[in-house]
């Protein structure tokens, strides 16, 4: 793996195989590639500065237990960045209903409300949230 002209070292981790293949080929050596579940971090504690959590938060069943996993492995003072799809509370509820039984891989759009409680309660504190237009947003928080 080679390090970024920032001196920074790259990490990738998907569920998918396909996925890991396709970040192979975008990024090559610049990044060390790793299939695994985010429930459960192939990473020693207190090892980033940085994790960015990006369109998937909503595919995760149980986003408590990839928030303390994210928590875990960042160091103290480190920053999560996390932006998923979102929707007004009205769209937000059919399409969480909508989820239910399909197993199609999604499960659960998050208003801003849900996501501050939930990092708060894996001892974040949340310093930004922007929506970036009606169906997304990014918030930032710290360990």
């Amino acid at each position: 793996m080679q390090l970024l002209e920032t001196g920074a070292a790259l990490y990738g981790l998907d569920l998918s195989l396909n996925m890991i293949a396709e970040a192979e080929q975008r990024l090559g050596e610049r990044a060390s590639l790793t299939v695994g579940d985010a429930e459960c971090l192939p990473y020693e504690d207190h090892s980033f500065d940085l994790v960015i959590c990006n369109a998937s938060f909503h595919h995760y069943p149980h986003p408590d237990a990839v928030l303390g996993e994210i928590r875990r492995v960042l160091k103290p003072r480190g920053t999560f960045i996390l932006g998923d799809p979102t929707a007004p509370a009205p769209v937000r509820a059919l399409l969480n209903l909508s989820f239910q039984g399909k197993g199609a891989g999604d499960f659960k759009i998050y208003g801003k409300k849900e996501i501050y409680r939930m990092l708060a309660a894996r001892g974040f504190t949340v310093e930004n949230w922007r929506r970036l237009n009606y169906r997304a947003f990014v918030t930032v928080a710290r360990t």
